[in-house]
Parts: C-alpha cells; structure tokens; sequence
C-alpha cells in the first residue's frame, strides 16, 4: 500500500467520496500561533522531504509512475497570490535576483508579477499609511530548482541589506544538505522553499509558464501551496465555501482544510486554511484593497458559469456586477463570460449563511488572456 507521506492521505489511486465531503470534525482542528503553523507544516514537510526522487522498480514492476492521481473536482489552478511590498528595489532583489536566480524586469514598478512557473506573486504597493504592514497571514510554498543556490543567494542579499532574510534552515535528510529554507521577504512576507522532485522542470515545461519566467526566476519552478491563518472556527465554513460555490475538491490537511487545484499530473497545489488564535478576525471595510487576495482558474465553462450563478445569488459579486438589476443579470452574465473572470470579496458559508472571511478571490476561465496554461490536447 502507499504510504501516507507518499500519497498525501490517500490510498493509491482510489480516492473515496468520504474524503470530498465537508463535515465538521470533533472538537475542529487545533489552533496556534503563526510561527506554529509554519513548524506544523515544516513537520509534515519533512514526510515529504523523504519521498523518493524516483518511484523505485520494485514498487513500479517496472512502469513510468508518476505523482498519484489528484483528487476529483480539483480546481485547475491557484494563479496569483497578492503581497505588499514598502520597498520596490529590495523585493526586487529578493524575488528576482535571491530566489529566481534571475534578472529584475528593465524599468520595474509596481505593480509587479514575479513568475512562480504557472503562478504569479504579483507584488502591490504596500506602503498606506497603516500602523502594521501588509503581510501574508501565513505562508507561501516554494519549489525550487536549486535550493543551495537559492539560500547563498538569499544569505548575500541579508548581509547587503542589514535585515533577516533567512530564518531557518532545515537539514533533514543528512548534515550537509539543505532540504528546506524558511525566509522572509523585506516586507516581512513568510516563504518556504523546498528542492523540487527530479525532473520537475521537463514536466512543467509542457503545462505553460508565465512569460518572462526563464529570463526573471528560472530558479522558481512552482508556487505549490498557500497557508493562510484564519480564525478559529472559519476553516471548516472556508471549505464549504469552495465546495459550494467552486465546486472545489476539498479535504482535512494538517491541522486545517485544503482546497485541492491540479492542472495535470505533474503539478498538484493547495491553498491551506489553517486556524490560529492570533489570526485577524476583524474584517476590513470593503473599500479596502484587503490583505488577501488570490486568483483561482475554473478547469470549464461549465463549472464558471455554476460558480457566477452561485456566487451572484448569495450577493458576493464584488464590483458592476453586484448592482445588476434582475434584467440586466443576463448581460453581467455573459459580460463576465467575456472577460473570463468575476471577483468576489466575501467568503461566505453556506450553511450558516454567515461570512467566514473577508478575502478577494477572483475566479478566472482557463482561456483567460493571462492564464499561463497551454490548451488542452484535442484529439
């Protein structure tokens, strides 16, 4: 049987019903600190430090195996993910230069995309005036081509700029290996890198990359998950939330609910609600630009239409669209379908009809302008 580690919780290629379906588990899943969520992960990361690079022959019977199958409903892509930044020049070094292992975009300016293979960091101002800055409520999951490489880079850069960049290294497998980095960006943004599997690259390069991937972040081949903090309480009514509008696979995941994304075998990604007694639960007004902001791709047409139906019934279309007169539904409708994309602000739980976190998601179709994805093979 696979393991656990291996298969990520489910056994081989069958994955049953039961593990789709949003219950409210006994006594809901433990609480902590931001920095304990990031150790919660890095001890489940370790499972996967330790997965062979390779599927060996006696378990294979000699068959190319690949990544297990990922569960149905996936949704197709998690695309962007927002971050602030007060300081152009040094985010710039740090995302371009430290981790990509690339070059900063001639005359850069906010905003600015940081190609993560098929996803984007896309990087805003961050400098408004408020009493805290902006920062992801938890943290984002890299892989890398070379992680050493990406650490001697990051260390140089720390030395430059006279702030931590390098919060910890993890030197799991052997005393003189790097199987994991935890990082700071300048802007005080939690990152977490790990070496991808062997043969990595070559699977990606036939799903699509960001333009100006090869050029800027060579080095960053995958934005693989997002952690966000939530209150406690909020996770289970997020998972209903993705499972009824989005039609999201969703599953329990280390300490919280994961909502499931895959555009193929090769690459499979998570965005994680973990819940943690320091995370904020007061909600930002709504002329805000948020803290959070995501963009998810919908594998169909067929599911973006169920989810902007769904989303426009409850009342969560955020911007034109949420003031459509009953006659003019239609044409926000198909306006949205022509775009490829709507937004919402509010995730609401459609069990308790009570909003269970203010965070901008815009929901986007595969053949969206900007969506990185090569088409689908036709036969």
């Amino acid at each position: 049987e696979v393991p656990d580690w291996y298969s990520d919780g489910y056994h081989g290629e069958h994955v049953g019903q039961s593990h789709l379906q949003v219950v409210d588990a006994e006594g809901g899943p433990p609480t902590g600190t931001a920095m304990g969520i990031m150790e919660s992960t890095l001890g489940n990361l370790i499972y996967k430090l330790l997965m062979p690079k390779e599927v060996p022959d006696w378990y294979s019977d000699g068959r190319k195996l690949t990544f297990p199958q990922a569960p149905p409903d996936s949704l197709l892509l998690l695309g962007d993910v927002i971050l602030y930044t007060s300081n152009l020049e040094a985010a710039g070094q740090f995302y371009f230069e430290a981790l990509g292992g690339g070059a900063i975009p001639k005359e850069a300016k906010l905003p600015l995309h940081v190609p993560a293979g098929s996803s984007r960091i896309r990087l805003l101002p961050g400098d408004t005036g408020e009493a805290e800055p902006r920062v992801w409520p938890g943290h984002i999951y890299l892989w890398v081509a070379d992680i050493r490489a990406a650490l001697e880079r990051c260390q140089a850069l720390q030395a430059k700029l006279g702030v931590t960049l390098v919060e910890d290294v993890h030197n799991i497998i052997a005393a003189d290996t790097v199987d994991a980095v935890e990082l700071t960006d300048p802007d005080g943004n939690s990152i977490l890198l790990n070496q991808a599997p062997k043969g990595f690259r070559e699977k990606m390069s036939k799903y699509g990359s960001c333009p100006g991937a090869a050029e800027q972040t060579p080095n960053v081949l995958a934005l693989i998950e997002a952690v966000h903090a939530v209150p406690p309480g909020a996770a289970p009514s997020l998972a209903r939330f993705y499972r009824h509008f989005f039609g999201a696979a969703v599953s329990t995941k280390q300490g919280g609910w994961a909502v499931h994304f895959s555009a193929g075998r090769a690459l499979r990604q998570t965005l994680l609600f973990v819940e943690s007694a320091e995370a904020n639960d007061e909600a930002p007004p709504l002329s805000s630009a948020g803290v959070s902001t995501i963009f998810v791709y919908l594998p169909s047409e067929e599911k973006f239409a169920a989810a902007y139906e769904k989303c426009r019934e409850a009342g969560l279309l955020l911007g034109e669209e949420a003031g459509a007169s009953a006659e003019g539904a239609a044409a926000e409708a198909a306006r949205a379908k022509a775009a490829g994309e709507f937004r919402v602000r509010r995730c609401l739980d459609p069990q308790t009809q009570k909003v269970a976190l203010e965070m901008e998601t815009v929901i986007r179709l595969r053949d969206h302008v900007d969506c990185p994805l090569e088409p689908p093979a036709t036969s």
